[in-house]
């Protein structure tokens, strides 16, 4: 898949203003529809977004200086490229808060709902103590990448000493990624079929949550393309473009996230808006009045109707075995 600097800035600019408003009517609900405590998870999800902003902004500025969307066949102009290596640099850095609060505040969100079960509470405890290591890990690793002296990566000259290969531990946090979005949306599953509700209530909770494999699948997608990348450097078949959809996919992952965690705590306002059927039935019955020839014709065809259903209970009745009077 071959971004252009073009497509990649649209992205950056349509997702988080889908991803402001998913976050603001999220807190309008909280406030104003479904009155209600603004909790911890919608705290964590205003933090990702904050973070969203400032991996969407870094991934600009790599585009437009650096080699985002970018293809070269000669050699490749020293400052675009150094730029490039300060903006992935970034990236990688401000991804590990961004994808840790997002997971936590669904987990957060979850709380609320089965927090009452005792088995949950400890699952969900175990669960969020691992997300806030593996984020905190991750993000000091980055911090203290060739030995907290990046400057390296961009301007080789400046210091002495080589970095570990970075696409190692792209990959494993990569791979870590989508184990931690599984978890977190199979948590409450064994808990829904718990509930005391209709099968078509429990397909439809189901349904709701299921919304969060929307970021595990764009997850999945980066992580393919992190492992090709991975490949061409341990192929040496590597090129500047090499780079560009994992960071693209990266962005995507953390704002379709964001989003998937706002649709849930929306479903006051959803419920609040008349169902299509039930919309186009009344749009229909205010421009269109029934004709009174049709009337007419539903009035002949009620009494039909009645006269039928008396005509077959009078046939039950009358086929009835006679009991003689003798036998009273």
């Amino acid at each position: 898949m071959d971004f252009t600097p073009t497509s990649i800035v649209a992205i950056c600019v349509a997702l988080p203003l889908v991803d402001l408003i998913a976050v603001g009517l999220r807190f309008w609900v909280r406030l104003r529809v479904h009155p209600n405590r603004i909790g911890v998870d919608d705290w964590l999800i205003l933090g990702a977004f904050v973070f969203l902003l400032g991996d969407t902004a870094d991934l600009i500025v790599g585009t437009v200086l650096g080699l985002q969307g970018r293809y070269y066949d000669g050699p490749l102009p020293p400052d675009r490229s150094a730029m490039e290596e300060k903006t992935d640099h970034v990236m990688v850095i401000i991804e590990k808060p961004l994808y840790t609060l997002m997971k936590l505040s669904v987990l957060f969100f979850f709380r609320r709902i089965f927090l009452i079960r005792r088995s949950f509470r400890i699952a969900s405890n175990i669960l969020i103590i691992f997300l806030i290591i593996w984020g905190f890990v991750f993000t000091i690793a980055e911090i203290s990448f060739c030995n907290g002296q990046p400057t390296i990566l961009w301007d080789p000259s400046s210091q002495t000493g080589l970095c570990a290969n970075h696409r190692w531990l792209d990959l494993i946090f990569a791979i870590t990624d989508v184990i931690g979005d599984i978890l977190v949306i199979v948590l409450p599953y064994p808990y829904i079929r718990q509930l005391k509700v209709t099968s078509r209530e429990k397909v439809g909770i189901t349904s709701i949550f299921l919304l969060g494999t929307l970021s595990t699948a764009a997850s999945v997608v980066r992580l393919v393309f992190i492992g090709q990348a991975f490949n061409a450097v341990s192929t040496s078949s590597a090129t500047h473009s090499t780079g560009t959809p994992p960071a693209v996919w990266s962005m995507i992952e953390a704002a379709v996230g964001v989003l998937a965690a706002c649709l849930p705590p929306l479903g006051p306002l959803l419920r609040k808006i008349p169902s299509m059927k039930e919309a186009s039935a009344s749009i229909f019955c205010r421009l269109k009045r029934p004709s009174k020839r049709f009337r007419e014709r539903v009035y002949v065809e009620s009494h039909k109707l009645q006269e039928v259903r008396s005509s077959e209970t009078m046939v039950r009745e009358y086929s009835r075995p006679q009991v003689p009077a003798s036998a009273v």
